[in-house]
């Protein structure tokens, strides 16, 4: 079924690149022909042939069709513009400084919950309720927390730093506090039939059995903190992509925040990548 769909959208594609390259056989567009037929030769498999299929329409609407109109910015235009990110908004400083925050504050938080893992085991055990008290705060908006935070605090790489932190630890101690009364026990009343002592139980077997669950939505939970820090330094105006953006909004700049969108899902698929490999790499137990 799948192969089935995958010949049927390579058919349709390959179909629509023909289309196209009629269509611009005039002189004026031989350069966007070109192109179009650069494209249909490099696309390799479903997921490049779909994005390669997104590019080309989005040039020939906006770049031919539709130039001008207030919604979606000449694909020329955008060029123009990723220029500017670099000349006229700190791109480079202000992306460093956003990504550090973001990538360190997700070490940080992963090494304090494996240092802490048994006194949060120990606490998703006990007392359940508190766990249940907790997933609460997962229907309060981010923006609520964010806009508190910097009523509280000077916004600065530090406060930013311990705000991500501690957003991550609740996110991944909510998630063991979820897990844990579903687990199966049977491996729990094997050991303790072994005589094996309870914090062996506590600190491995338990563990181990809630690890992929824990960390199997880490590259959402990584998506998720982009969204938070963006959130935090688009209210502070502070420092960071979060600030770029601001101003982007205020001179209305809709082809700079298209472009600063562009950048950061390349940017945060790469680390995604990245994150997956770690993760299978480590995380590798199953009950």
């Amino acid at each position: 079924m799948v192969i089935q769909v995958q010949l049927n959208m390579r058919k349709i594609i390959t179909h629509f690149f023909e289309r196209i390259c009629k269509l611009t056989e005039h002189n004026k567009l031989i350069k966007f022909r070109e192109l179009i037929l650069i494209m249909k030769k490099k696309f390799i498999n479903t997921k490049s042939a779909i994005i390669t299929f997104f590019i080309a329409t989005y040039v020939l609407l906006f770049e031919f069709i539709l130039p001008a109109n207030k919604y979606f910015p000449k694909p020329t235009i955008l060029i123009d513009t990723f220029k500017d990110l670099f000349t006229g908004y700190n791109f480079i400083q202000n992306l460093f400084y956003t990504t550090t925050i973001v990538y360190f504050a997700i070490l940080v938080s992963i090494i304090l919950i494996l240092i802490f893992k048994t006194v949060f085991i120990k606490l998703a055990l006990n007392y359940p309720l508190f766990g249940k008290n907790l997933s609460f705060f997962k229907f309060i908006p981010v923006i609520v927390f964010a806009i508190i935070w910097n009523l509280w605090f000077e916004i600065n790489f530090y406060s930013e730093l311990l705000f991500l932190i501690l957003a991550n630890i609740l996110i991944f101690s909510s998630k063991i506090f979820d897990v844990l009364p579903k687990i199966n026990t049977d491996y729990i009343y094997a050991l303790r039939g072994l005589s094996v002592n309870d914090s062996k139980i506590t600190n491995n077997t338990y563990w181990k059995i809630i690890l992929p669950k824990v960390f199997g939505d880490i590259t959402f939970i990584h998506l998720k903190l982009w969204l938070i820090v963006l959130i935090i330094e688009f209210i502070s105006v502070s420092e960071g992509i979060g600030k770029i953006l601001y101003d982007l909004n205020l001179y209305k700049d809709i082809s700079g925040i298209f472009v600063i969108s562009i950048l950061l899902s390349v940017l945060i698929l790469f680390f995604n990548k990245i994150i997956i490999y770690i993760k299978e790499k480590l995380i590798f137990w199953e009950p």
